[in-house]
């Protein structure tokens, strides 16, 4: 009997397509931070890893910045320093 098997490219494009993959974003600073963002309200689950302490504590807390609404997704979020 021959079992049915799908690549690991297409089984990659399906968890994409139905938004059960990870997002992990290194450096969450001016382009880090927004990308991830705009994953997490699309949906995707997302895994932020930042060197700098201090940032990671307050994008944690979700602080306010002029950039980026961190009030805008409610299910983002791990963040690592």
């Amino acid at each position: 009997m021959l079992e049915s098997t799908t690549s690991p490219v297409e089984e990659l494009k399906r968890k994409i397509a139905t938004r059960q993959t990870v997002v992990g974003v290194v450096g969450l600073g001016y382009v880090g931070l927004p990308f991830a963002v705009e994953k997490a309200k699309v949906g995707f689950k997302v895994i932020g890893v930042e060197q700098n302490p201090r940032r990671a504590g307050r994008i944690s807390n979700k602080e306010k910045r002029q950039d980026v609404n961190l009030d805008l997704f409610p299910r983002m979020w791990e963040v690592y320093a």
